[in-house]
């Protein structure tokens, strides 16, 4: 009988098993592996055979690495003895079909890849009991379909990767349950359409990649949950539009890509709305771009960094009443608004009354394109401003009379013309919101540690409160990034500071209705109108989030 030859990919003076090898050269060998091992590492062995029977004996292995072989079957039965592996990397191998069945006992899995081999189809029902499972990349194979429901017990994952697959179809239902997904990579498949409302749960996705398909239409509209989507891929499909005003919400957004596809249009009129949009591809590969339609050159503009958006040659609100009179930009606004939802009408005629220096009237919660309909047909930007500060009164002063928000009225300036009937109705309202403004106090856990936040958003929503909240964020005492929240010692400084300019507020340990009526898009345009004050680090407001749910 011939000895085989013996490779160690560890020593240890305890008891070790040998594994039986065969190489792309036919070679027999034996890889020898002490029982204790937490590793086996045989990437680019050039295996194509292993048996690993003898691992049933290794019960404290936590990652096995068998990618970059040539492996084309594999028994992983014997794996179900090891009931703290963690890792299971089988990518880069011609594998064809794979029993995962051993892998329901390997509860501690957190890694699994089988990329870039030769699977057409797959159960993932094992997977159901890995409910530790973060990464699992299954891309670059031959998949026609797949059931994706056993994921929907593994709540933790992060990573999902389909790429370039056969895809032409997929329920993504399951993935509703998988609310730490942070990257979804389904590109280079044969998708036309596919349906992304499930993803309305995945709050922390980050990169959702659809590029190289066969796409024809796509509804955003769920990603608008995603607050801390930071890239959208959907180059290369057969798209002829694109929504942009869906994604408003997506704070985080720092990268579109959207060339390649069939579009004749890009409307960026609501563009301001990105405040961390740094790239923005919308050119083929030819180089050539579908047509830029905008409204205006916005007050403010983000920082892209492509030729397109550079080149632009646009004219803000006031330049283009003065040039071209009122009548063709009203007609345009108007249409533009028709199309929109409620935040997203508040944040054009936001931009609107900005530029025409009638911020002030941004708090007012309605429709106001019948009133630019009415407005004359001049270039003379002070009959435009002071017209349209005239029919917006009434509107808001029905709105305060509703028990609706004053924020961002300044009185002195209100009450010079026909405003000055809204100084009772909003002296009114501020008294009551005075009366009844609070500060929430919680207690959360962080690391097994109990510490109490004090929360003040509920104080962001009142007229008085709005003006002390911005003035504290000049101080530092309530950090940005942070959704008006604030540690115990941050209170009792900033509580100092209240007491100096005898404003009392008082503290609450449970959520209180707030005497002022706001609308879901209302609330929600205030807090962006300084969401790095008001938004935490994952792009939302705790408080808001939680308030509007009861």
């Amino acid at each position: 009988m011939v000895n085989k030859e013996v490779r160690y990919v560890a020593t240890h003076p305890g008891p070790s098993v040998e594994l039986e090898v065969v190489d792309d050269k036919s070679h027999s060998f034996l890889i020898s592996t002490p029982v204790i091992s937490r590793e086996l590492l045989l990437d680019a062995y050039e295996m194509i055979h292993i048996n690993l029977e003898p691992l049933r004996k290794c019960a404290r292995l936590t990652t096995i690495d068998l990618s970059k072989n040539c492996l084309k079957s594999i028994d992983l039965s014997p794996l179900s003895s090891c009931k703290n592996l963690e890792l299971l990397n089988l990518g880069i191998n011609q594998f064809s079909q794979i029993d995962l069945s051993p892998l329901s006992d390997c509860t501690q899995l957190h890694f699994l890849s089988l990329s870039e081999n030769q699977f057409s189809q797959i159960d993932l029902s094992p997977l159901a009991s890995c409910r530790k499972l973060k990464y699992l990349f299954l891309g670059y194979n031959r998949y026609t379909q797949i059931d994706l429901s056993p994921l929907a017990s593994c709540s933790g994952l992060e990573i999902l990767e389909l790429t370039k697959n056969q895809f032409s179809q997929i329920d993504l239902s399951p993935l509703s349950d998988c609310t730490q997904l942070h990257i979804l990579s389904l590109s280079e498949n044969q998708f036309s359409q596919i349906d992304l409302s499930p993803l309305k749960s995945c709050r922390e996705l980050q990169n959702l990649d659809l590029e190289y398909n066969k796409l024809t239409q796509i509804d955003l509209k769920a990603l608008s949950s995603c607050s801390e989507l930071k890239i959208l891929e959907l180059t290369g499909n057969h798209l002829n539009d694109f929504v942009l005003a869906l994604l408003t919400r997506n704070k985080n957004l720092q990268e579109i890509y959207i060339g390649d596809n069939n579009l004749s249009q890009i409307d960026i009129s609501l563009i301001f709305c990105f405040s961390s949009l740094n790239r923005f591809w919308i050119s083929n590969e030819d180089g050539e771009a579908p047509e830029v339609f905008y409204l205006f050159k916005p007050s403010w503009i983000p920082d892209i960094e492509e030729k397109w958006f550079q080149r632009l040659e646009w004219e803000s609100i006031p330049s283009i009443i003065k040039n071209n009179g009122w009548k063709e930009l009203s007609k345009q606004l108007v249409t533009k608004m028709r199309s929109l939802g409620h935040l997203n009408k508040l944040f054009l005629q936001g931009e609107l009354l900005t530029q025409l220096e009638l911020g002030q009237f941004r708090i007012l919660d309605a429709d106001i394109s019948e009133v630019i309909q009415t407005l004359p047909a001049t270039s003379d930007i002070h009959i435009i401003k002071r017209e349209l500060r005239r029919m917006i009164i009434p509107l808001l002063q029905t709105q305060i009379e509703q028990r609706g928000p004053t924020h961002l009225i300044d009185v002195d300036d209100i009450t010079k013309d026909e405003g000055a009937r809204l100084l009772a109705p909003i002296l009114k309202s501020r008294k009551r919101e005075y009366e009844q403004t609070y500060i929430l106090k919680q207690n959360i856990t962080v690391d097994n540690q109990v510490e109490i936040i004090y929360d003040f958003t509920p104080l962001y929503f009142t007229a008085h409160g709005y003006g002390i909240i911005l003035k504290l964020a000049e101080t530092d005492l309530l950090l940005k990034r942070q959704g008006l929240q604030a540690t115990e010692d941050q209170f009792e400084k900033i509580q100092e500071i209240l007491i100096q300019h005898n404003i009392e507020v008082s503290v609450s340990d449970t959520y209180l209705p707030f005497v002022t009526s706001f609308s879901e898009a209302m609330s929600y345009y205030l807090l962006d109108l300084n969401w790095e004050l008001t938004l935490n680090d994952r792009f939302v407001n705790v408080f808001f989030e939680t308030y509007i749910k009861q």
